[in-house]
Order: C-alpha cells, then sequence, then structure tokens
C-alpha cells in the first residue's frame, strides 16, 4: 500500500467507487423514504387539508407503518419520538 494518493489507479478506479458507494449507501436510503412518504402524503388528503389523511388508512399503515413508527401522530412537524 506504498501509493500515492489521487494519483493513478487510486484516481481513475477507487475514488469513483468510493463516490458511487456513499451516494448509494449513503443517500440514497433516506432519499428513499422521503419521497415514499411524500408520495403518500401528497395521494391523501394531507395535501388538500382533509381531517383524515391517508397516513391513517390501515392499508397505508401496513404498507409504510414501519417508515411512520419513530414519529409521533398530531405533530406539527416532523417530531421523532
Amino acid at each position: 500500500m506504498a501509493q500515492q494518493c489521487y494519483t493513478g489507479v487510486h484516481l481513475s478506479t477507487y475514488v469513483p467507487v468510493g463516490v458511487v458507494s456513499f451516494i448509494v449507501f449513503c443517500l440514497a436510503p433516506p432519499l428513499a423514504t422521503f419521497l415514499v412518504l411524500w408520495r403518500v402524503r401528497r395521494k391523501g388528503g394531507a395535501a388538500r387539508g382533509a381531517p383524515d389523511p391517508l397516513q391513517h388508512d390501515p392499508h397505508t399503515l401496513q404498507m409504510y407503518g414501519f417508515l411512520y413508527t419513530r414519529y409521533r401522530w398530531g405533530a406539527t412537524s416532523c417530531a421523532v419520538a
């Protein structure tokens, strides 16, 4: 491992692998979670101000409930329990 950083093979191979790995493993999961929750929110009545948004629907809770378990119902902001 007597290789200088950011030159030769390190720059052409390992830096791109590191960048792609960072994007896939660090940025993609939170972004995917946000997009799924945003889609469910937009489909329901929350976007239109209805009193019973789709988040409280039994089917939605069965499908996406694991994404909502850390949030308190009725919180005015994204307050994590």
